[in-house]
């Protein structure tokens, strides 16, 4: 794996764990406007450290590459490791009921109910977009195939 690649996936986690620190204390940067009446509910604070220690993984795996880069096994090893716990977060994101919250004298319940509903399903997708990405980690670590992240640009 090039260097770069490694320096920019470390850079990238950084800045990445500084905005989920940022939207926590700042929701107009995700809700805009609408800060004023919608907030996040409170699985979302519940999730910010598992979230945090994922990517503490991929930037030790980021800069493991740096320093070893012959130690392919942990190029392989990280995305099942990081593939299990995205499936877990997204698993409990999914049992969690009520993502959004807001003020009811601004919003009515039943727009409340679409918004939340319209997570749930994004959620769903997401679940099954974790798991096909696991499954494929998996096999090919079985098959002895490196696992290239990278992204071609033809």
């Amino acid at each position: 794996m090039p260097r770069a690649d490694s320096i920019a996936r470390l850079v990238g986690l950084a800045v990445w764990i500084v905005w989920l620190r940022t939207i926590r204390d700042v929701p107009f940067l995700v809700f805009g406007p609408a800060a004023g009446y919608l907030k996040a509910g409170p699985v979302w604070h519940q999730l910010y450290w598992p979230v945090v220690a994922l990517a503490f993984v991929g930037m030790i795996q980021a800069g493991t590459n740096l320093v070893r880069p012959d130690w392919t096994w942990l190029r392989s090893a990280e995305p099942i490791v990081i593939g299990l716990g995205a499936l877990a977060l997204w698993g409990y994101l999914v049992k969690a009921g009520q993502w959004i919250v807001a003020d009811p004298e601004r919003v009515s319940p039943h727009t409340l109910d679409i918004i939340n509903q319209s997570i749930f399903y994004s959620l769903l997708v997401a679940v099954v977009i974790a798991a096909v990405q696991l499954f494929r980690s998996v096999y090919r670590m079985m098959r002895g195939t490196p696992n290239r992240t990278r992204i071609h640009i033809a």
